[in-house]
């Protein structure tokens, strides 16, 4: 009988180890729970990450619009710059034009009276001086000419533009 009740607490110290262990293993349904909030949780993340990609794309887009508008501009604001450097070159090269038909025409006027000082006003003199100031004239006319044309230029755009509106 010593061996039945040694098998019997033996029996009972396994089914009370089995009961234990039970105990810690979660139950079918509970597994099932779990792995359908997994796949729920899976779906959602899934669909986050396809409106976080088309909301990239989107901006990605969005980006290259205004990359290309901002190319535009600058492709514009270059020529524009291209333009007014010519026009500037223009007004230096006739700017230097007058400097030098006034200068002539101060040398003229500084030996007319030279002339006069010393008693001798020869005509050469006067007919010189009159060159210098017509050449004076044709280049102040040449550089109010070359100021009306850039004024005109900037003003173009701008009237064509309120014509549009």
């Amino acid at each position: 009988m010593t061996d039945i009740a040694a098998i019997e607490a033996r029996l009972q110290a396994a089914l009370d180890r089995i009961a234990k262990s039970a105990d810690k293993v979660p139950a079918a349904s509970a597994v099932a729970e779990a792995e359908s909030k997994a796949k729920e949780a899976e779906a959602k993340l899934s669909a986050d990450l396809d409106a976080e990609k088309e909301a990239s794309a989107a901006l990605t887009a969005r980006v290259e619009a205004i990359r290309e508008k901002q190319d535009q501009i600058v492709q514009q604001l270059e020529k524009r710059v291209a333009s007014l450097q010519n026009r500037a070159s223009e007004q230096e090269a006739e700017l230097s034009r007058l400097k030098r038909a006034n200068e002539a025409l101060r040398a003229s006027a500084r030996a007319i009276r030279r002339a006069v000082e010393d008693g001798g006003l020869d005509a050469g003199l006067i007919n010189q001086a009159m060159e210098a100031e017509l050449e004076a004239t044709r280049a102040a006319q040449a550089t109010d000419r070359a100021e009306l044309d850039a004024i005109l230029a900037e003003l173009t755009p701008l009237i064509e533009e309120g014509a549009n509106v």
